[in-house]
């Protein structure tokens, strides 16, 4: 049965609807405080120039196509209470945001998914009491800044996009909202926060979330990620904190935090943020973030899945004339970056900055420089790398990378990753003693050995095949120089 409800106020403490109701073109309907409008076996339509006045609950019980509320029109129900209850996931559909101010999934741990383009707005409380919210980009559930902080936990909570709407927080400290807390201390102004969620696995009915990581060049963090987006972007202390079906597979022990180059996007370019490993068992970590930081977004990721740079690729080699170095390079997203900086050391220890070049900011950016007469240096060995200078005075620098002139010490290392051996090739022309040195990326040694000879072809042993997966630091020592090398162990 199709029901029309044409300016419509229901007064009555309980009103039970059966078939399905339409709230046609032009209509108001009314439902006020202290009103129980119950809709069961039916959907509920708010159609495209008609309007919705809620302060009193709508108790939806569900039905078997599942598209419980459909709004392409008004619905101002921010003073009033959606409860869904079905057996089945229910669906929140339409081009128009829903107003509510308290909305309520019970239904079984069934879950509620929201479609409707112009998201679900939350007032008051998101009440999980009982199944998720499914929610996208495109359909996110947001809450204004009267809205309560959602309690979340492994069978229910939200799985895809929530935003928390801007809110002032000025030099005070932000409650935990979304797992995501912030310590009083410089002024940010107004702070919006997003996160996504969950692991993005289709639902009962099809429905697909946003998933809860975007997997960058192959690389995967927790299923978590948020991104603050302040009026003053200043240096502060935040805390994440993710629930255990969050953790994606990942070594709590073996933690690293990881952040981009913005607040709007949530792709590569990803920075390093802590050094060494940190021991995140409790799922929870707190960073100082410093350095106008904070607008950027942030996941934390195990030490075998590092998350990639915005820099594809840095290579030196020296000229067919053997007298100039050729340097090249190619990035993506360079976002919020001021320049590049190409430095040269002799030593591998003291650089200085050669040259300056500006971002392109194009689709494919590749960058060329030629280092002339870099003979004339009379060193046997030059080492360059290159240094990205952020908008906010932040410095990413690559690692070192050598070019040789003739009779010059050369080692390389591969395969790299390896899995059962690696092999070490120097060409020691000078016939110093070399020492080979593997540390772990807290600095304990693993392995050390001393080599002699002017070709020296080194293979890992049995014990190194059965080194942990990880990343590593082989150094190549001689009387004049070391050369380091990330070697990583799949």
């Amino acid at each position: 049965m199709k029901k029309a409800l044409s300016s419509l106020i229901l007064s009555t403490i309980g009103y039970w609807c059966f078939g399905q109701v339409q709230n046609t073109n032009g209509t108001t309907m009314n439902i006020p405080s202290g009103t129980n409008l119950t809709l069961s076996g039916l959907n509920f339509q708010n159609n495209a120039g008609a309007t919705i006045i809620q302060s009193g609950t709508m108790n939806m019980i569900g039905n078997t196509t599942g598209r419980d509320i459909i709004n392409n029109g008004t619905f101002n129900g921010s003073l009033g209470t959606i409860q869904m209850t079905g057996i089945t996931e229910q669906q929140v559909q339409g081009n128009s945001i829903v107003n509510t101010g308290i909305f309520d999934i019970n239904n079984g741990g069934q879950g509620v998914s929201i479609s409707n383009t112009g998201s679900l707005r939350i007032h008051n409380s998101l009440t999980l009491t009982n199944g998720r919210l499914f929610t996208t980009n495109a359909s996110p559930v947001r809450f204004v800044n009267t809205a309560s902080n959602p309690t979340e936990n492994n069978t229910s909570h939200i799985v895809g996009t929530a935003i928390m709407e801007s809110r002032v927080v000025n030099a005070g400290a932000l409650g935990t909202f979304l797992h995501f807390s912030m310590a009083a201390g410089a002024d940010v102004g107004n702070l919006e926060l997003t996160r996504r969620s969950g692991d993005g696995t289709a639902t009962s009915r099809g429905f697909i979330p946003t998933s809860g990581f975007v997997v960058p060049v192959g690389f995967e963090s927790i299923d978590a990620h948020w991104l603050a987006n302040v009026t003053n972007n200043v240096d502060r202390d935040i805390t994440l904190s993710w629930l255990s079906a969050w953790d994606n597979g990942k070594d709590l022990t073996q933690m690293q935090l990881w952040r981009t180059n913005s607040p709007f996007n949530i792709i590569s370019p990803w920075i390093l943020k802590t050094v060494g490993v940190v021991d995140m068992s409790s799922r929870t970590h707190t960073a100082s973030i410093s350095l106008g930081e904070l607008q950027n977004g942030w996941t934390v990721s195990d030490i075998t899945n590092p998350l990639p740079l915005d820099l594809l690729s840095f290579n030196v080699k020296l000229s067919e004339n053997q007298k100039d170095v050729e340097i090249t390079w190619f990035a993506k997203n360079e976002v919020k970056l001021l320049q590049y900086e190409i430095e040269r050391s002799t030593d591998n220890l003291f650089f200085e900055k050669i040259h300056t070049e500006t971002p392109k900011n194009l689709t494919d950016n590749s960058y060329y420089f030629l280092d002339k007469d870099v003979n004339t240096l009379g060193k046997p060995i030059v080492y360059y790398r290159l240094v990205q200078k952020e908008l906010n005075q932040t410095f990413q620098k690559t690692p070192s990378k050598a070019v040789y002139f003739r009779k010059a010490f050369v080692a390389n290392v591969y395969p790299n990753p390896y899995q059962d051996a690696f092999h070490v090739k120097i060409h020691n022309p000078e016939n110093h003693v070399v020492t080979l040195r593997l540390t772990d990326n807290l600095g304990r040694l693993q392995f050390s050995t001393l080599l002699t000879g002017e070709y020296i072809h080194f293979q890992s042993s049995r014990v190194l095949s059965d080194l942990p997966a990880g990343s590593y630091i082989l150094e190549v020592i001689t009387l004049h120089q070391t050369q380091t090398f990330q070697l990583i162990k799949q």
